[in-house]
C-alpha cells in the first residue's frame, strides 16, 4: 500500500498488486491452455484422452482469464477531515467503469490495529485493521501482507485521524456490543 496524498486535511492510500506478475501470468498460461485444447482436438479424432485435454485446456484458459481481471484491482482509501468521512473504493483497471464504493464517518473509529494472519503455505501476513467498537466490527485494509508496511500504515492513519494505535490485541477495549450482550445475557448461559 503506498500513501498517494497526505496533507492537513486529507490522507489517500492506494493498493494494487503488481501488473507485471499478472500478465506474466497471463502470458504463460493462456497459450499453454490454448494449447491443451489443440492437442485435444487432435487426439480427440483417435482416441477419447482428446476430452481431458479439451477440458483441461478451457479450465486453464478459464482461471487464468479469471485471475488477470480480479487481480487488477485497485483499491483507494481516503480519509478526508474536512468532510468527515472514509471514501473506500475499488477499480478493475479493464473495467474502468465499474466502480464500487463505500463511504462512512471517521468519527466511527475508534482506533486501529494490525492483524496477523496464517496462509494455509505456512506464511505470515499482516494487514492493518480499523475498529469500530459501536458495533463490534473490524475493517480490514488491504496491504501487501509484511509486518513493517502494516504497521506503517497503521500509524500514519492513528496520526492523521488522532485515535489510538494498538501494538498488541489484548490492548484494544472490548467492544460494547459484546459488552451489552455479557451484561443481558441470562444466568448459567454460555457466551
Amino acid at each position: 500500500m503506498k500513501i498517494i496524498e497526505q496533507n492537513q486535511h486529507r490522507l489517500l492510500l492506494r493498493f494494487q498488486k503488481s501488473l507485471w506478475g499478472v500478465l506474466l501470468i497471463g502470458i504463460t498460461l493462456i497459450p499453454f491452455g490454448l494449447f491443451l485444447c489443440l492437442l485435444g482436438f487432435v487426439l480427440q479424432r483417435t482416441d477419447y484422452p482428446g476430452i481431458i485435454a479439451v477440458v483441461s485446456g478451457c479450465v486453464m484458459v478459464a482461471i487464468s482469464l479469471y485471475t488477470i481481471i480480479k487481480d487488477t484491482e485497485i483499491t483507494t482509501y481516503t480519509f478526508d477531515k474536512a468532510k468527515n468521512s472514509i471514501l473506500w473504493e475499488r477499480q478493475n483497471r479493464f473495467k474502468i467503469l465499474q466502480t464500487k464504493s463505500v463511504e462512512f464517518p471517521c468519527h466511527l473509529i475508534s482506533g486501529i490495529e494490525v492483524e496477523d494472519f496464517s496462509g494455509s503455505e505456512g506464511g505470515i501476513s499482516f494487514y492493518p485493521r480499523l475498529i469500530l467498537p459501536s458495533i463490534d466490527w473490524r475493517f480490514y485494509l488491504k496491504s501487501d501482507g509484511s509486518y513493517e508496511s502494516a504497521v506503517s500504515i497503521a500509524k500514519t492513519i492513528a496520526q492523521f485521524l488522532d485515535i489510538p494505535y494498538f501494538a498488541k490485541k489484548s490492548e484494544v477495549p472490548t467492544s460494547t456490543l459484546y459488552m451489552k450482550i455479557m451484561v443481558n445475557r441470562e444466568p448459567g448461559q454460555s457466551s
